[in-house]
């Protein structure tokens, strides 16, 4: 169950990748335990096959679904008519922090217009 929480409580931080998600559990004690870990922590393997089984059966889904029903009823999350919509599909993507752009500089006078 600490391995679900940690997938759960980094959805607050929009961490959904694996590695992320693990580095998070494995560098942050704090966070570790708020997850549930005691002892010692999984391995990057267990995270991503526990990841793997929850994608593979929808259970990312129906915990997401849950997510929103139990943020219904705490008036987290408010509904015009019954009305809301919800994205739950679980998407993996590579990010890099402070990545940097090239630049193109001119030299002379360049009047584009």
């Amino acid at each position: 169950m600490p391995v679900f929480r940690a997938f759960e409580l980094a959805l607050f931080n929009i961490e959904v990748m694996v590695e992320s998600v693990y580095l998070q559990v494995k560098s942050n004690p704090l966070f570790a335990a708020m997850c549930g870990f005691t002892e010692k922590i999984p391995s990057y393997r267990s995270f991503a096959r526990f990841d793997q089984i929850m994608a593979t059966n929808d259970l990312w889904e129906k915990a997401r679904l849950l997510v929103v029903e139990y943020n219904k009823g705490e008036g987290v999350v408010e509904t015009v008519e019954e009305a809301a919509a919800v994205d739950t599909s679980h998407i993996e993507a590579e990010a890099t922090l402070n990545k940097t752009r090239k630049t193109v500089s001119f030299e002379g006078d360049y009047d584009c217009l």
